[in-house]
């Protein structure tokens, strides 16, 4: 039975380690977000560079293209697709990989969280409030081979092809250049002077503020301000003014009053003396 290295590369947690990051935060532009439809990119959609060939604290250089046969072989869905993990933790997936293709020497990838998995939108949360984490590759060594750098000397193991199973979400990553450029926050864009313009999108915002748990509850809330959609309309300055007085009855002039007085009088008269 051939035994297999299994790698990962999550920055090592040694009592008295220091490893300095010097990160150059770059957001991504719309042409790089290949996966996103149109738009409406969806909130919990998250992009930036999962593996580089930058020396890691580890000290491992990953060859551009090593996981290139790993990604057409597993694929990004089923059961032995690539998965997207919290942590490099088997049993908490975070939602699913969009998009995994080099650019370059380097690995980019695009995945959404699943926001209504618990977990998942903790994890969210904490990556939104710091704006933005690293990627962090599993994979099993396949070819390697040992080299020594020129100036200073140090011994680096040179990877060039492993065998690609998942990318998680850390706080920090082995490869510092390993991170988000893009992190996707409906109410930040919205701040921005971003505009909700269908229902799916204020679904989303719902969620996304911590109004509604998941896209279901923000749907039947959705739902229920239609019903009563006439709360929250916005009424026009003229229905504001104060209504115009209904004019008073007529009055008739004395003169006229007098005349009937005295023309009913007669008539009065006629018909008691007949």
């Amino acid at each position: 039975m051939k035994s297999r290295i299994l790698m990962t590369k999550e920055a090592p947690s040694a009592k008295g380690m220091v490893i300095e990051c010097a990160i150059n935060f770059a957001s991504a532009s719309d042409t790089e977000l290949k996966a996103a439809v149109g738009d409406d990119i969806p909130e919990g959609y998250v992009a930036g560079w999962a593996s580089t060939r930058d020396l890691d604290s580890y000290g491992h250089v990953v060859e551009a293209g090593a996981f290139t046969d790993a990604i057409t072989k597993r694929g990004l869905s089923g059961p032995k697709g690539i998965k997207f993990l919290k942590g490099h933790d088997r049993d908490w997936p975070i939602g699913v990989i969009k998009l995994l293709e080099y650019r370059g020497d380097r690995l980019w990838i695009e995945a959404q969280f699943e926001l209504s998995i618990s977990y998942a939108r903790d994890l969210w949360l904490a990556v939104k409030m710091n704006g933005g984490m690293s990627f962090s590759v599993g994979f099993f060594l396949q070819d390697y081979d040992w080299k020594v750098t020129a100036d200073p000397e140090v011994e680096y193991l040179y990877i060039t092809k492993g065998d690609l199973f998942e990318v998680s979400v850390v706080p920090f990553a082995g490869n510092e250049e390993a991170v988000m450029t893009y992190v996707k926050d409906a109410v930040k864009d919205a701040e921005k002077g971003g505009v909700i313009t269908t229902p799916s999108q204020f679904e989303k915002a719902l969620v996304a503020a911590g109004l509604c748990k998941n896209r279901n509850d923000a749907h039947a809330a959705v739902l229920l301000m239609k019903k009563h959609s006439a709360l929250f309309v916005t009424k026009d300055d003229d229905s504001l003014e104060e209504p115009t007085p209904e004019p008073p009855a007529p009055v008739l002039d004395p003169e006229q009053m007098t005349a009937i007085y005295m023309h009913l009088q007669s008539m009065k008269a006629i018909l008691t003396t007949s």
